[in-house]
Parts: structure tokens; C-alpha cells; sequence
């Protein structure tokens, strides 16, 4: 299982694998930057430096800035179970407690379904609150699951990311926002746009 990175950490890692996996080599900075409408060099290697640093990426001995990138998988920690209880929690008429334990349920099993296209990512705003989405949940995320309509979904609009609801009608996208504070982002031709992946938990700090 990979570290979970940022989506556009993730977006530069997943396009050098994508470059070695078609081209049987890495990219150099300057077809990075190409691929990925990166302007400088000192950014490339701004990244480069951060995925080092999080066990990501390796550069070969002898590196020179050319092809010596290399993916690594990264173990981040061991699975964490918590006790798990048959009984289901009232949330009408309180019920009878129930101290027995069925089993013991881990979390990396239960959120994470697909590892190697699964990243989780901060929420900063109050877009998507009305969804149960507030600022600063946890959204985990899966690249590998097709958009459907009315998923919520972690989107690139013109170089920039954003937590929407879909709605994918007649050929048209809208975005909608889970406040009446803020409109629609409809998508149009003129637009760079990508669905980066699905919501599939909302991890939400109670205290």
C-alpha cells in the first residue's frame, strides 16, 4: 500500500509510473514538465524532494537529473484493528447495551478496497457541508471506480482541485456544491478537466 499523498503529489507520481510503464524509462524534468504544464525545473525537483522524503521516489546512484526516477511501493504502517460489536447503535429509541465483541474490524480493510488507486485527501472549506462534508474531514478516495451520476468525486478544473457532487446528464457535467452559498461549476469544452477519483468515506473528527 502506498503512502497517501496529496492529489497532486499523487498526480506526479502516477505520471512518471505512467511514463516508465509506455516508454520502459523514466521521464526527464523537462518531459515532466511538459507532461504535466509544470513551468519550472525547481518545482520538478521541489516534488521530487517531497516524494523522496515520504519514501516515494528513489534516485539511482549517479542521479543527474535525467532518467533516475523510480517508483517505490511504500508500506505507511500495519493494519489497525478495533474491537467491532454485533448490536447496532439506536439512533431512535435507545436499546438494551450489548457488550459482546463479534470481531474485530480492520480499518485499512474496511476503507481502503482498491490500495493501489486509494489516496486520502484534506477537505478545506464549506462547499460540500450540506453532504456532511465539513472543513478539515478526511475524504478517502478511489481513482479506480467509474464515475456515476451523482457521486461526489475529486475533480481537476483548469489546474485546480475541488470536492463536488456529479451530475452527469445529456452529455453536459455539472458540479454542484453542497451549500446554496456557492453555484454550479458547469463544464464546458473550454475547460481542462479531469475526475481524479470517487468519495467512498468521509472521515469526520466528532471531538
Amino acid at each position: 500500500m502506498r503512502a497517501y499523498l496529496s492529489p497532486k503529489k499523487q498526480r506526479f507520481v502516477d505520471f512518471i509510473q505512467t511514463f516508465i510503464d509506455t516508454h520502459g524509462c523514466s521521464p526527464t524534468f523537462a518531459e515532466i514538465m511538459d507532461g504535466l504544464h509544470i513551468k519550472s525545473p525547481g518545482t520538478v525537483n521541489w516534488y521530487v524532494k517531497e516524494l523522496e522524503r515520504a519514501g516515494v521516489l528513489e534516485r539511482s546512484k549517479g542521479y543527474s537529473g535525467k532518467r533516475a526516477l523510480i517508483i517505490n511501493p511504500v508500506i505507511i504502517s500495519d493494519d489497525i484493528t478495533i474491537p467491532f460489536f454485533e448490536s447496532s447503535v439506536a439512533a431512535g429509541i435507545p436499546a438494551l447495551a450489548d457488550d459482546h465483541v463479534a470481531m474485530r474490524l480492520n480499518l485499512n480493510q474496511h476503507l481502503v478496497k482498491n490500495p493501489t488507486t486509494t489516496f486520502s485527501v484534506r477537505v478545506k472549506g464549506d462547499s460540500m457541508m450540506d453532504a456532511a462534508i465539513y472543513d478539515g474531514d478526511l475524504l478517502i478516495v478511489d481513482r479506480s471506480l467509474a464515475p456515476k451520476d451523482s457521486d461526489i468525486a475529486i475533480c481537476i478544473v483548469d489546474g485546480e482541485f475541488t470536492v463536488k457532487r456529479l451530475q452527469l446528464q445529456n452529455g453536459t457535467v455539472l458540479l454542484l456544491p453542497e451549500n446554496p452559498d456557492y453555484p454550479p461549476i458547469v463544464v464546458d469544452e473550454s475547460n481542462d478537466f479531469q475526475i481524479w477519483g470517487i468519495v467512498t468515506y468521509v472521515i469526520h473528527q466528532s471531538r
